[in-house]
């Protein structure tokens, strides 16, 4: 089973192509700044962290650094997209719902809000598919 999550946060200044040190995240495939986001890419395999983990602790991180830093702060982070892939679905009833949809064997999650990534509302839909 793999994931991949895509993603930005939201600045409330421009950032610069800085050095941002994301080597504690080993699972951060890319990191963008674009005008006044950042946009992050995150991939995992199973039993690595899963990636909307993975976001919050990176969003930790960069609130610490960037705002102590540069003076800027991070007001909300968005889901572009977020699925999984080579997996065996286990409960057909939740495909198609209102948290995830299968395309051509991918499953798509819906885009969840930040309190909804605390609540770990992706890894409870994630067991409901799969049966883990």
């Amino acid at each position: 089973m793999n994931f991949r999550l895509k993603g930005f946060f939201i600045l409330t200044k421009p950032i610069e192509k800085t050095s941002i040190d994301i080597l504690n995240f080993k699972n951060v495939v890319q990191i963008e700044p674009i005008d006044k986001k950042l946009f992050v890419e995150i991939e995992a395999n199973e039993g690595e962290e899963r990636p909307h983990i993975t976001l919050l602790r990176l969003r930790k991180y960069l609130v610490e650094t960037l705002g102590y830093e540069y003076k800027i702060g991070i007001r909300k982070f968005e889901t572009e997209l977020y699925y999984v892939f080579n997996c065996n679905v286990v409960d057909k009833n939740w495909l198609n719902s209102e948290y995830a949809k299968e395309e051509k064997g991918i499953i798509i999650l819906k885009k969840f809000t930040e309190r909804e990534f605390r609540q770990n509302v992706p890894d409870r839909v994630i067991r409901c598919l799969v049966g883990k």
